[in-house]
């Protein structure tokens, strides 16, 4: 058995704890990355989309660029905390 470091935000797992600290930096589920992932807009049906029709939102939800209508969702952030 190994000991490993996860990542706070997801399901991401290293045994470097520096490499796991790089990974919390740009995971997109770190709410400090405003991506579509913790944002209170982003809504999942059939498929996912932005409901503040944000242009270019999929360059937010792959963590490309931050977005500026995004608000911080309420509650639980993603399935994974």
């Amino acid at each position: 058995m190994k000991k490993v470091w996860k990542c706070d935000f997801c399901t991401d797992t290293n045994v470097d704890k520096e490499k796991v600290k790089e990974h919390e930096d740009s995971c997109v589920f770190n709410p400090k990355n405003k991506s579509c992932h913790t944002c209170e807009f982003f809504e999942v049906r059939m498929s996912e989309y932005c409901a503040k029709d944000v242009p270019n939102w999929t360059d937010v939800f792959y963590g490309d660029k931050k977005c500026d209508k995004w608000r911080k969702k309420r509650g639980r952030q993603n399935e994974f905390n």
